[in-house]
């Protein structure tokens, strides 16, 4: 009889610890901080103009004595959330000649830029990349970025698509035949529903992207601020 009083109570005991140590381990849970997720990093020079995910990226072309020592490039870049909420749509987009082949053509090409300046550069032509293959130029002190608002489903569709084969069947450096990274740029603007109105052949990426500035997706208009 003894011993049976003993065993129920031993029972009752740690039925009670059971208890105690489920409440708190419930207790524990409920107390401890939430982990979630870090914050997406966004582009500190795109603060306060809200969810950008296109914009302009333009290296200016670089010259000394006439001689065109770097001939600069300009390209769209998106952003990770509009690519997540698009797939298949690409970091940038832009023309370029495809370095695994040989030039098919080298020229000297002198002309004149749209403020009269005097140019002389290497001409070379050859197969173009595919417009979504496109090297992403750095956001950087020597790059400017111009914000063009949001795209819509439509207009992610077009860009990422344009972006499976060449803009324009071949890539040109000077503009002589309108088929470098400035026309090809411009001609996706028009795409996209914006207007950056006539463009010199031998327009540079600075020159296209001051026609660019102000250009919305929203506004085919181009309603310029």
């Amino acid at each position: 009889m003894l011993n049976g009083l003993r065993a129920a109570a031993a029972r009752t005991n740690a039925s009670a610890a059971t208890t105690t140590a489920a409440n708190a381990a419930k207790t524990a849970a409920s107390t401890s901080p939430t982990t979630q997720s870090p914050a997406m990093p966004s582009d500190p020079r795109l603060v306060g103009l809200g969810r950008r995910p296109l914009s302009t990226v333009v290296a200016p072309t670089q010259m000394k004595d006439g001689k065109v020592t770097d001939p600069g490039h300009i390209q769209y870049q998106t952003t990770e959330e509009e690519r997540a909420a698009t797939p298949g749509l690409q970091e940038s987009y832009g023309h370029s000649r495809r370095t695994d082949l040989p030039a098919t053509e080298r020229t000297r090409v002198k002309g004149t830029l749209p403020d009269g300046t005097p140019f002389n550069v290497p001409g070379l032509k050859g197969p173009a990349i595919d417009y979504g293959s496109d090297k992403t130029l750095p956001r950087n002190a020597s790059t400017k970025i111009i914000d063009h608002g949001t795209l819509s489903p439509e207009q992610a569709a077009i860009l990422r698509d344009a972006g499976q084969q060449p803009m324009m069947p071949h890539y040109e450096t000077s503009g002589a035949d309108e088929a470098n990274c400035v026309h090809a740029h411009a001609e996706m603007a028009r795409k996209l529903g914006m207007d950056p109105g006539a463009v010199h052949k031998h327009a540079r990426p600075q020159d296209l992207g001051q026609q660019m500035e102000g250009l919305k997706l929203d506004d085919s208009a181009g309603d310029k601020k």
